[in-house]
């Protein structure tokens, strides 16, 4: 009999785990303006957020999601990345949940309070998590919980859902680039 992920731990456990022993090299390709990891970055986004707008205007709020999840997750690794620069390996990051964990544990080693500016990023970005969660995980999913809904109504969930995400993400955006380059850079 295997064991579950539930099993090991939660989330923040395996991240700590992992990151006690870090087996991958760097993940995140480094790169600055102008450099073509820079411009292969730009390139990505600019597609990320033009699908990102198709597909909020055509209805697909599932992939909208899906987008700014993505979008929101590149930012937070590269804070993480920014803040292990100097460390030989990393542990890769899988979803938004382990970049907040690998986030909160690389903040935590160098010994980065939790200002009021944090705590709010953080809240902000569960809140956007556990949404994502509820319209993408659950979507087809009946429940006693979600009985009452109509496949309508988990569209409108999944709307509000994207709308969200987008602000996230311009939240997340300005915190790490205020914490990777200064308060004149970061806005």
């Amino acid at each position: 009999m295997s064991k579950k992920k539930s099993d090991e731990g939660s989330i923040r456990e395996r991240t700590l785990k992992a990151r006690a022993k870090p087996t991958s090299p760097k993940v995140r390709v480094v790169g600055g303006k102008g450099s073509d990891a820079g411009l292969a970055r730009h390139e990505l986004y600019k597609v990320a957020w033009e699908r990102y707008n198709e597909a909020m205007s055509a209805g697909f709020f599932l992939e909208a999601i899906t987008l700014v999840d993505s979008v929101i997750t590149d930012r937070i690794e590269a804070y993480t990345q920014h803040l292990m620069h100097h460390e030989e390996k990393h542990q890769p990051v899988t979803s938004l949940a382990n970049a907040m964990a690998a986030m909160d544990i690389a903040r935590e080693e160098r010994q980065i309070p939790k200002d009021a500016e944090y705590k709010n990023l953080r809240a902000a970005v569960s809140q956007f998590y556990e949404g994502r969660n509820k319209a993408v995980h659950n979507f087809a999913i009946l429940s006693n919980a979600n009985a009452e809904q109509t496949a309508d109504d988990r569209l409108k969930d999944a709307q509000k859902t994207a709308e969200a995400g987008k602000v996230v993400f311009n939240l997340v955006n300005a915190y790490t680039r205020k914490q990777m380059y200064g308060a004149k850079n970061g806005e």
